[in-house]
């Protein structure tokens, strides 16, 4: 008689659904797959949400701003370093043209 594993069978437990840092829950998380079945695509998603706060500090920034401050500003919005905002906002200008 050959049996069934136990990992094939479908589980109908209670376990509570504490998201993950996307979302409080698997229900409301924007992603279409879970961040840890596809790693890639959590990537490129936070990739493009990123690039969209960086177009919106960009927009709202008059275009003669001391540029220390558009840095300090990218930074706090975007949650990463100083560095890291010297590199968004070159990588934003390129893509600019």
């Amino acid at each position: 008689m050959k049996t069934v594993g136990t990992a094939s069978a479908p589980t109908y437990d209670d376990s509570p659904d504490k998201g993950c840092s996307i979302a409080p829950s698997c229900l409301n998380c924007p992603l279409p797959f879970c961040r840890y079945d596809d790693p890639d695509g959590y990537i490129s998603w936070r990739q493009k949400q990123r690039r969209a706060q960086v177009q919106t500090v960009l927009s709202k920034t008059p275009s003669r701003v001391d540029r220390q401050a558009l840095v300090l500003e990218l930074a706090a919005a975007c949650r990463v370093g100083e560095r890291q905002a010297w590199r968004l906002l070159r990588t934003a200008r390129k893509a600019s043209g």
